[in-house]
């Protein structure tokens, strides 16, 4: 079984080949791993992926300065820089961080966003997945991520009804395209 995505009107990638076993079926939506070494993931190039561990709520009450899924309005460019470290008060979590990809990890508008730690540190929230990227492959999986079909492919791994999210498992095990090495 192939999957392809489309580049264009006239224009397709093939993003892998797949056994059907591989599929789950999940409220109509088909979604496939990784069937072979040669089918690139995040998980294959190294990538850790980790999500806030508190509500933006929780933290504007205890006053930590953090990132939010309406965060990413504020940075047009995608490149955050934030204007000072993380202090010690508020490490609730290991916060972002240089180098670090942040992207919605629910909300219907606001999935498929993406930007890019370029200095400073700061919490992020429950809603929101921090990658972090081995440095050898960090500009690789940016542009990919920052790129119009990084865009979709992170809007076709979103499961729900409503309120739509992705999960850790399949940012880290869904096919990147095979243009993507």
């Amino acid at each position: 079984l192939a999957l392809y995505s489309a580049k264009s009107d006239s224009e397709i990638d093939l993003l892998g080949r797949f056994s059907p076993s591989k599929f789950d079926f999940d409220a109509g939506v088909n979604r496939v791993e990784a069937d072979n070494e040669n089918t690139k993931t995040l998980s294959s190039f190294g990538a850790k992926i980790a999500r806030g561990k508190h509500s933006s709520n929780a933290l504007m009450t205890h006053g930590v300065s953090h990132f939010h899924t309406t965060s990413f309005q504020n940075y047009p460019t995608a490149h955050v820089n934030f204007k000072h470290a993380a202090r010690s008060a508020d490490a609730v979590d290991e916060p972002a961080q240089e180098g670090d990809i942040l992207i919605a990890r629910v909300g219907t508008r606001c999935l498929g966003r993406a930007v890019i730690v370029v200095s400073g540190k700061q919490q992020i929230s429950d809603c929101v997945f921090r990658i972090s990227p081995p440095p050898s492959t960090r500009r690789k999986i940016w542009e990919f991520i920052s790129s119009e079909a990084g865009r979709s492919w992170q809007l076709s791994l979103a499961r729900g009804a409503c309120a739509k999210f992705i999960t850790q498992q399949d940012l880290l095990s869904a096919p990147l395209p095979q243009g993507f090495r």
